[in-house]
């Protein structure tokens, strides 16, 4: 059977014609002035707030069909009072949300019978002012079934979808702290139902980076009646990508679940953050995988994996965000292996006979204004330690780092067959760096020390070495030409590659006190 395109073009000419006709129809008598008075009227009961629209009502269709109104907004409850505040002066009374353009998409098929239902809320151009206050009101809570009797809910809205197109989000909390700020939203909610889950997706600016988050809210319900929901989610940002699977408690704020979190750069990720450390190159790739537990400004990470840099530890932390805008780290971490020349200028090179203090350590710029970034109270268990070209072992140290200064104690030290104790203190809070070292060592041996300490290898033997030194300057060179202090190397048996230092001292202390010493080959003194 042949196709006959004269039938099949009437027809489809027929269904253009229709479609144009069904378009003209709904532009000439679609009635925009009551359906806009109706959705005010409709959004005012449902949420027990004013909803102020422009008089410029349009025809829409796009981004979809139905009307737009200009200029728009929703007030705060009318027992909640908030002031906007820009530029430091105190604004009139922020609305929850105002917008440029609102736009009302209605389903097409009531329509058809004469019915409006929005069924999509697209807001263009919002400003969405979320305030928390310490007693713990808020107002972003709307009434629902459960907690309004004989009263239109939102539920009654049945609305399948709300956006926002080029948004900004400001969220204050408690009186005195800074907003958080979330610009160029984009964002889509999907809420068939507040007992069926939401689908969140937003790309936003914040801090200067583009973040994209993919969410689902089990209970959306919990969220507006402050109970506590599952929830999931994934954010992506340059400096970070994270994944979060747990619960939201509405009334806190609270989080709690498993976090998974990574990126190429720690240093990045604390300037995100707004504790800069400045450049470097150490404090690159991290991953973390722990259970979070987040109220207010303390985030507390148990059973944790942490990679940074070439570091594996696990172990307990707390994050706090602290008035001044450091990040405050406390815990307990245990790790196989740390090598701190990967925060520190490279090691002094070595001559033949050891470090050459005036030549062989850089004269680089030593910064150390990254202290500054944090605090920390951590108790760490490593099984090596490196430094520079000096290997400990066993080492259980104290690390507390506070206003730019570290103070590191080495409670347990195994090194070179021998152990103690050593401390370390390195002060970048002033403008030229200031270092500490004290050390107490028994037993060790002393050549593999010497040769890895500062080059020199022609001592043998077991001896015990103290160190009680400072020093400052703005590079190693200058710091190592500041030393002051008292260090020593007491042997209980030495060797100077073919000399034996102990025959030598006895021979001497035998020659001072008259006697002799056949052994070695000396008579008494006349």
């Amino acid at each position: 059977m042949k196709l006959n395109w004269k039938w099949i073009g009437i027809g489809v000419g027929g269904f253009v014609g229709v479609l144009v006709l069904a378009v003209v129809l709904f532009i000439a008598f679609f009635p925009k002035e009551l359906a806009a008075r109706e959705a005010e009227r409709r959004i005012e009961e449902a949420t027990g707030r004013d909803l102020v629209l422009g008089n410029n009502i349009e025809i829409s269709f796009w981004p979809a069909l139905g009307f737009s109104v200009d200029n728009a907004s929703l007030s705060n409850p009318s027992d909640f009072e908030t002031a906007a505040r820009r530029g430091g002066v105190d604004a009139a009374e922020a609305p929850f949300i105002s917008a440029n353009r609102i736009v009302f998409a209605v389903k097409v098929m009531p329509l058809l019978r004469g019915a409006i239902e929005v069924k999509e809320l697209i807001f263009e151009g919002a400003q969405v002012n979320m305030v928390a206050k310490e007693d713990g009101a808020n107002n972003w809570t709307f009434p629902t079934e459960d907690t309004a009797e004989d009263q239109t809910t939102l539920e009654d809205l049945r609305l399948d979808d709300v956006r926002l197109v080029d948004g900004t989000i400001n969220f204050r909390g408690a009186e005195g702290e800074p907003p958080l700020v979330l610009e160029d939203v984009d964002a889509s909610l999907a809420l068939e139902s507040l007992d069926t889950p939401a689908q969140l997706q937003a790309a936003l600016d914040y801090r200067g980076e583009r973040m994209t988050i993919d969410s689902e809210i089990a209970l959306p319900r919990a969220v507006l009646e402050k109970g506590q929901t599952p929830v999931t989610a994934h954010v992506t940002a340059d400096p970070l990508e994270a994944s979060f699977d747990g619960s939201f408690n509405s009334e806190n704020g609270a989080l709690q679940g498993g976090l998974e979190a990574r990126g190429s750069s720690l240093r990045r990720l604390l300037a995100w953050m707004g504790s800069p450390m400045g450049e470097g190159r150490s404090f690159g790739n991290y991953s973390l995988n722990a259970q979070m537990a987040r109220e207010g400004e303390t985030t507390a990470l148990t059973n944790a994996t942490i990679r940074l840099d070439n570091i594996n530890a696990t172990g307990n932390l707390t994050l706090l965000n602290q008035e001044s805008g450091r990040l405050r780290v406390t815990g307990t971490l245990s790790a196989p292996a740390v090598d701190l020349n990967t925060y520190l200028p490279a090691p002094a090179q070595q001559g033949a006979d050891g470090v050459a203090v005036n030549t062989a350590w850089s004269n680089d710029p030593l910064d150390l204004t990254g202290l500054r970034a944090l605090d920390a109270n951590l108790d760490l268990t490593l099984g090596t330690l490196q430094f520079q070209r000096m290997s400990f072992s066993n080492v259980a140290l104290a690390l507390r780092v506070a206003n730019g200064a570290a103070d590191a104690r080495l409670t347990r030290i195994s090194l070179y067959d021998g152990g103690g104790t050593a401390r370390l203190i390195a002060d970048g809070s002033g403008s030229v760096p200031r270092i500490a070292v004290e050390l107490n060592a028994q037993n060790i041996q002393a050549e593999t020390l010497l040769r890895d300490a500062i080059g020199f290898d022609r001592i043998a033997g077991r001896g015990r070495l103290t160190a009680s030194l400072v020093g400052q300057g703005v590079s190693q060179a200058a710091i190592m030409r500041s030393l002051r202090g008292n260090a020593s190397f007491n042997f209980n048996d030495g060797e100077l590659k073919g000399v034996n230092l102990a025959q030598v001292a006895r021979t001497v202390q035998a020659a001072l006190s008259g006697q002799g010493c056949r052994r070695c080959g000396i008579d008494r003194f006349r």
